[in-house]
């Protein structure tokens, strides 16, 4: 991730402009060739294919998956009312400030200019996954919902609805992307093919399943791989030969896949070569033209498969920001949790999730600073991620509490700066107490009782924990602790 400073900024700015030109160039040159312009004006040949190459992907294969992926979200089945009135409260108990929690959701909005049936809007949305048809039970339970939020307010909500004030719906709201270039995914390509060699020079398999010419850029190299048992992950895998020390699966997060990665994965890979590493690739969350994401069943179903595969049965689990997503979703799994001895979250986006900074920070702030352009621009507008988060992210079954990571062994790695995750309040939710301003700038806290670890980095952003040796270093150590004895 970019720092915060002015050269960062005009970097970043000129990589999205010189980007973003490309679809009305090509475009525009492609046309101009074949019409205005005279027979003897020819750009060099190469440059000339190029460009009509962009623009032919550009029309024919971009604009109509953009409309493709605008489908409206399949959310999953409700669940009892007693579970959903069970999830309000303890939302409503978790959030300190709720002016500020209601303004967040709703674009910063000034509180009182948010009306009584605008929160009805996003409440419909958020508990009823938006599937509220007027019918009395619905009215009911949203009634209760408004009338708890009152309390807390201290006051009523003014009737009425306000048209100039619109709430957050990921699964609602369309789907804002932009359009990735070949060019660009050839530089995905090039870090994909490099991303293999390092795995390979690192002793690890690669499992695939039969299927690399579905996803763009194509994954060639994947044709020599393992043939994978679960049938849209492919992953690379080191066995494990310890008798007694846990194996490891990794899940990363949004981004280039797993090349920035790279670093943290063979600081652990150096710990004991007996100790086998798992490590999922997410292609969907990848940079890439992919399968449609996983529902949280498929996922927990191809999961156990790749497990089972490799005789894989109790785990220690390490995942990073969407990464983590997936972890709550094996740790809610009551086939899959009793086998997690021992779990990492770093950067996670998972926790207080129903406070609105994640939904917010990644989807719809307006960047301003270099490192918020790169997480707009190259992350939350690619195409597959937006898709991703838009119609298949469904924070109910997302979240994750505290009480939820009891019960094992936990580490939880929060970036002081980070631009997605509120991190002050993550850490006072984990450890119950504030930061004190002139405490030493990476601080670790335990429970006291050999639980909950929480690592704090002040200086760092989302995802640069694995940029630099002291930061892995010191999850690295924990991690080390935690794979243990079985």
């Amino acid at each position: 991730m970019l720092n915060r400073t002015l050269p960062e900024l005009l970097f970043i700015r000129t990589c999205i402009a010189s980007l973003r030109s490309i679809p009305p160039v090509s475009t525009l040159y492609t046309i101009s060739r074949f019409t205005i312009l005279p027979s003897n004006f020819r750009l060099p040949i190469a440059l000339e294919v190029y460009l009509f190459a962009e623009a032919l992907f550009f029309t024919a294969v971009y604009i109509p998956r953009k409309l493709i992926l605008q489908k409206p979200a399949q959310h999953p089945p409700l669940s009892p009312r007693s579970n959903r009135q069970a999830l309000f409260e303890k939302c409503i108990d978790k959030t300190p400030d709720v002016n500020a929690y209601l303004s967040g959701w709703f674009h910063g909005a000034a509180v009182e200019t948010i009306k009584r049936e605008n929160v009805r809007e996003f409440l419909s949305w958020a508990f009823l996954n938006e599937s509220w048809s007027g019918g009395t039970e619905e009215f009911a339970e949203l009634e209760e919902y408004v009338c708890l939020l009152e309390r807390r307010l201290g006051r009523e909500l003014e009737r009425g609805y306000n048209k100039r004030v619109k709430c957050v719906r990921l699964t609602v709201d369309g789907t804002v992307m932009e359009y990735r270039s070949l060019l660009w995914y050839s530089v995905v390509f090039i870090v994909d093919l490099t991303t293999c060699i390092r795995f390979r020079l690192h002793s690890f398999n690669h499992f695939a399943p039969r299927a690399w010419f579905r996803i763009i850029p194509p994954r060639p190299h994947t044709t020599f791989s393992s043939l994978s048992s679960a049938r849209h992950i492919s992953y690379w895998h080191r066995p494990h030969t310890h008798p007694t020390k846990l194996p490891i699966v990794f899940l990363h997060g949004i981004g280039i896949g797993l090349y920035p990665y790279i670093p943290f994965l063979h600081d652990l890979a150096t710990l004991d070569p007996e100790v086998g590493i798992l490590v999922l690739e997410l292609m969907p969350i990848s940079f890439r033209f992919s399968h449609t994401p996983l529902s949280r069943p498929a996922f927990t179903e191809e999961f156990t498969s790749i497990l089972a595969q490799h005789d894989i049965r109790n785990f220690m689990l390490i995942s990073h920001s969407y990464g983590t997503v997936l972890s709550t979703w094996l740790l809610h799994s009551e086939h899959l949790s009793p086998r997690i001895s021992s779990l990492m979250l770093m950067d996670p986006v998972t926790i207080l999730l129903h406070h609105p900074s994640v939904a917010y920070n990644f989807v719809h702030r307006a960047p301003s600073t270099a490192n918020e352009w790169q997480l707009q621009y190259f992350a939350s507008r690619d195409p597959d991620v937006a898709h991703s988060l838009s119609r298949h992210f469904f924070w109910a079954e997302n979240i994750l509490w505290k009480e939820e990571l009891a019960g094992r062994k936990v580490g939880v790695v929060i970036s002081g700066n980070d631009l997605i995750v509120d991190a002050p309040e993550c850490w006072r939710y984990l450890t119950g107490r504030d930061r004190v301003k002139n405490e030493d700038r990476n601080v670790v806290w335990t429970d006291g009782e050999g639980g909950l670890t929480v690592i704090w980095c002040e200086d760092l952003d989302h995802a640069q924990v694995f940029d630099t040796q002291v930061s892995r270093r010191l999850v690295v150590t924990l991690v080390k602790e935690f794979v243990g004895d079985e």
